[in-house]
């Protein structure tokens, strides 16, 4: 994507990666937790919670699938603030 991008001279810098495994999201946190600062550091605590929820297996019960609701509309409401 970075070659196409630099010969055809269009396009952003944005680059997506998608992840399903769950043992390789719990590597990706390991090791992001510590560098990330900022806006992008409190949606990566948010996104923390979400899969530590995932990982004791309460997104399967209803008052786990209301946790990660709640999480996702407090991360919402946070950009949505400062519009």
């Amino acid at each position: 994507m970075t070659k196409i991008k630099e010969n055809l001279g269009l396009g952003s810098s944005i680059i997506n990666l998608t992840i399903t495994k769950k043992s390789e999201i719990n590597t990706l946190i390991t090791m992001l937790k510590d560098k990330l600062i900022g806006a992008k550091r409190l949606d990566f605590e948010y996104f923390m919670k979400i899969q530590d929820i995932i990982n004791n297996g309460l997104h399967k019960t209803e008052e786990g699938l209301n946790q990660i609701r709640m999480i996702k509309k407090n991360m919402n409401r946070g950009r949505n603030d400062e519009k």
